[in-house]
């Protein structure tokens, strides 16, 4: 059976980059086009490839609830697939710093897609000046409409790049 990549949760980097995991969120990490697993040296995956820009597959241990921090300053990380966050959308509540400071260069609308959990999204996209697009969407609305609950101070801080930037509350950025 042929897997489609695009339903796979990839992310996608411009350079080697290491992934430090001290709260045991990740189960494994693989290159997509070779197959090869990532290297490890303790709680620290090791993103290499051999040409660049590379898409590695994340695989998130199933029942984790945070993904907090987990690409906060990883200017490397220029793309994250849709599905990301598939694999723990019924049990993750904090997604707080999880691209802070990153090269991130677009956000897929659905990313937060099946994630009803969340609770903080507190410096998510924060300082992520390559952004360009839309905000995501959860069942049609903005995360701050979908959420009206959650913690989302900073969560768009200098993402002025984003297509509706002006309509995002002045807490969330």
């Amino acid at each position: 059976m042929d897997i489609n990549p695009e339903d796979l949760p990839w992310i996608e980097i411009t350079d080697s980059m290491s992934i430090r995991d001290t709260i045991s969120m990740i189960a494994r990490i693989w290159n997509l086009e070779t197959g090869e697993e990532c290297s490890t040296i303790g709680s620290t995956f090791h993103l290499i490839a051999d040409t660049y820009p590379a898409r590695f597959v994340i695989e998130f241990n199933p029942g984790i609830n945070s993904v907090t921090g987990l690409f906060l300053g990883k200017s490397e990380l220029v793309a994250v697939s849709h599905n990301l966050l598939r694999r723990v959308a019924n049990t993750v509540y904090w997604v707080n710093e999880l691209f802070q400071d990153s090269g991130l260069k677009y956000i897929p609308e659905d990313l937060f897609k099946g994630c009803y959990r969340i609770n903080d999204f507190r410096y998510c996209f924060f300082n992520c000046v390559n952004i360009s697009g839309r905000t995501p969407l959860v069942d049609g609305k903005e995360l701050w409409a979908a959420f009206p609950k959650a913690k989302g101070s900073d969560c768009y801080f200098n993402c002025t790049g984003l297509e509706n930037y002006d309509i995002i509350p002045t807490d969330w950025k």
